[in-house]
């Protein structure tokens, strides 16, 4: 555990701010407040920065889930960051085009991010998951602009 002996440290700022927040939460709880959801989240808020200061680790990411799918009959859901459309095979018709006058084929790139169903980022999922379950989940949403519905 950390110390410090400054008042005004952030790490004594964090605990002043958490013990601020849990006693307006126990007045909250004395007086049967009913907004005692709003100083309960506060607390936890609190509760949390302190957590995440002493241990040195960001909270974690939660991504808008894009679509769901099952990795080995468990439910996730994947978040789409980026998708590029497939180009077709185009064949020049200029005056003087010849059969080197043509830009190939390209293939649709997709990044994607497979998360719980809280929308959390689940590596042991991706590594649960088969490369044939992978190209599943890239055909399965129909794209609609530059991101699957």
């Amino acid at each position: 555990m950390k110390f410090s002996s400054d008042p005004d440290s952030p790490l004594n700022k964090l605990r002043i701010g958490l013990k601020d927040a849990k006693d307006a939460l126990v007045e909250a709880n004395k007086r049967r407040d009913p907004r005692r959801g709003k100083y309960l989240g506060a607390y936890n808020k609190a509760r949390h920065a302190l957590k995440y200061y002493v241990t040195g680790t960001p909270p974690a990411k939660r991504y808008p889930v894009d679509f769901e799918i099952k990795i080995a009959g468990i439910p996730a859901g994947v978040c789409v960051l980026s998708y590029e459309k497939a180009k077709p095979f185009v064949q020049h018709t200029f005056s003087g085009a010849g059969p080197g006058d043509y830009e190939p084929p390209e293939f649709a790139e997709v990044e994607f991010v497979i998360t719980d169903r809280k929308g959390y980022k689940a590596d042991w999922l991706r590594q649960k998951s088969t490369e044939s379950e992978i190209i599943q989940l890239l055909e399965k949403g129909e794209y609609h602009g530059d991101k699957p519905p």
